[in-house]
């Protein structure tokens, strides 16, 4: 069917009438103060805590202000303070998930490197990433205090300015009293995040021990452990192998993605470096990880079970058999 046969996806009636009281909202707040019955901030104790009546149609509050004038120029007030917001977030704000490095001298730079409060007070003659893009956007201040989480330098909280005078001694610990609060909600969502980790581990655990019960063979149990590891650990590919007598390994399970599998039976050679051969050489549990930041070290290592990982581009190799 040519694209513009196709029919138009209609709007839910949920969206319709979100849509209809966004609009009005919006609409109130932009004629605020033209349909404002009374002016928002007058004060009149002889009319203090009114009931609704026809003069005063939402009543007055402690001081006799007419409570539906001043939801009006709320609302207004609220709207050209999101839109400002936004507008110079556009112009001088850095998107949520922008990477940037640390080198040079910056606020945040210099927070990373002692965990505590700095200033920075003139950019124009500062090295680095960030002082970068603060002169491109005219930025000549800046205050950052640390975000500490039970011990740990989480990240920073950095107040910028343009203006000329440099911003105030007292920002800091301003900004500081905010860092803490955010330090707070990272770490209840932080131990929420574990608990529910340690519950799903103990579950897959558990539907494990029940199989071993039951009296499963073999294959059954390496099966259903590398699908509960995988699924925990959140990996591309988990492997179980058996170490044979003569210096190599079986393939007993896999459970990978697409284009990842191992088939069972597959004998591998532990011959160079791999997370397989560490394991059968030391006997413990071995984790190797290749980032972007360093040059893959599968890339650079001998033997047929790392050439298999080559050949996939895979990033990292957890444990003994996992990849992720």
């Amino acid at each position: 069917m040519p694209p513009e046969a196709r029919p138009q996806k209609a709007l839910s009636p949920q969206l319709k009438a979100g849509l209809a009281i966004t609009g009005v909202i919006v609409l109130l707040g932009l004629l605020a103060p033209w349909i404002a019955p009374h002016p928002w901030d007058t004060i009149s104790m002889r009319t203090r805590f009114l009931a609704p009546n026809a003069t005063y149609w939402l009543g007055t509050d402690e001081y006799g202000r007419d409570v539906l004038s001043r939801l009006l120029m709320g609302t207004r007030l609220s709207l050209v303070m999101g839109i400002s917001a936004t507008a110079v977030s556009l112009v001088v704000g850095v998107p949520i998930g922008t990477r940037v490095t640390l080198e040079g001298e910056s606020v945040a730079a210099r927070v990373h490197r002692t965990g505590r409060p700095a200033r920075f007070d003139d950019y124009a003659n500062a090295s680095g990433n960030i002082a970068a893009r603060a002169r491109r956007v005219g930025v000549r201040s800046a205050v950052g205090t640390p975000i500490v989480v039970e011990g740990r330098l989480w990240g920073a909280m950095v107040a910028l300015s343009r203006q000329a005078e440099p911003l105030p001694t007292e920002a800091a610990s301003r900004i500081e009293q905010f860092t803490q609060l955010v330090a707070t909600a990272i770490s209840n969502t932080e131990a929420r995040a574990e608990a529910a980790r340690l519950a799903e581990e103990q579950a897959a655990l558990r539907r494990v021990a029940t199989l071993v019960a039951r009296g499963a063979s073999p294959a059954a149990v390496f099966e259903v452990v590398a699908t509960e590891a995988a699924h925990v650990l959140d990996t591309d590919r988990m492997t179980v192998a058996r170490y044979e007598p003569d210096g190599t390994a079986t393939v007993v399970a896999d459970r990978s993605k697409p284009g990842l599998e191992i088939p069972v039976g597959t004998r591998l050679t532990l011959e160079g470096e791999s997370v397989t051969g560490a394991v059968l050489r030391s006997g413990r549990l071995v984790r190797r990880t290749a980032g972007k930041v360093r040059p893959a070290p599968w890339r650079r290592l001998p033997g047929r079970w790392a050439c298999g990982w080559r050949s996939q581009s895979r990033s990292s190799s957890r444990a003994a058999f996992g990849d992720r």
